[in-house]
């Protein structure tokens, strides 16, 4: 897993369509990430994932950019979905 911060020098290089960001990061939370993020690369879709199904952390996840939600530990099959619907979605 990355660190907040190893993950916004990636981003900043390879400019991707879509990350996932942890709500728990080391030194930097998935939060506090997705707060740099946004600004940085726009264009970038965010899909939060976190074990914490907590209705509030998801609402302030979407309300600062994140463009999903998902509870841990996700479908695989539901996620490529979601990574793909995300990703289609930044095209149009």
């Amino acid at each position: 897993m990355l660190r907040g911060d190893e993950a916004l020098a990636l981003v900043s290089a390879f400019q991707p369509h879509v990350v996932l960001l942890d709500l728990l990061m080391p030194r930097m939370s998935g939060i506090d990430t997705l707060k740099r993020l946004k600004p940085l690369i726009p264009t970038t879709k965010a899909i939060m994932l976190s074990s914490a199904d907590l209705e509030e952390v998801a609402e302030g996840a979407l309300q600062l950019g994140a463009d999903a939600y998902v509870c841990k530990p996700p479908n695989l099959s539901e996620l490529e979905h979601l990574v793909s619907g995300v990703w289609l979605s930044r095209k149009s």
